[in-house]
């Protein structure tokens, strides 16, 4: 394992909608190693489905999605180990180019991988593999962009 980090001080998200276990290994500026233990205790399981458990796709996109934020936190925070990352931080998922050749089930660790391919001002390209015992589970891109809770006007978001 990298260190022992408290993933809630990277990202916003909390249980149940935490996705990330850990932090295996950080190269920064390069690349993150998150894992998820996948139990047959997770809520999704309970209706997805019962019978033959299977971890929502969206749900291993939003993994994926979660450790690309963490390393861009790990990013934010190497500037200088003294700075306190934003508390009003928040990276959004701008788009996703997810393929998903094998389900994710419960009982084996899900392993995040996540690699920073381009930087911009407006956002970070992410290569990014989802595995379960070796196997690749999802793999595909994701773009993400840091901005602030400010930044996001949820009074003008209308329903569909």
């Amino acid at each position: 394992m990298y260190k022992t980090i408290d993933i809630r001080e990277l990202i916003p998200h909390r249980e149940p909608f935490l996705l990330i276990d850990q932090i295996v290994d950080y190269s920064p500026g390069v690349a993150l190693h998150a894992q998820r233990s996948v139990s047959e205790s997770d809520y999704w399981f309970k209706g997805h489905f019962p019978g033959f458990p299977i971890m929502p796709g969206v749900l291993v996109t939003e993994a994926l999605a979660q450790s690309c934020a963490a390393f861009l936190a790990l990013e934010a925070k190497s500037i200088t180990d003294t700075q306190k990352l934003a508390a009003d931080q928040v990276y959004v998922l701008l788009h996703s180019d997810i393929k998903f050749p094998k389900a994710v089930f419960p009982g084996a660790p899900l392993e995040l991988r996540v690699k920073i391919v381009s930087d911009s001002d407006a956002f970070r390209e992410f290569k990014v593999q989802a595995l379960q015992s070796g196997k690749i589970c999802a793999r595909g891109t994701l773009k993400v962009s840091a901005t602030s809770l400010q930044a996001v006007d949820h009074t003008k978001a209308q329903p569909a």
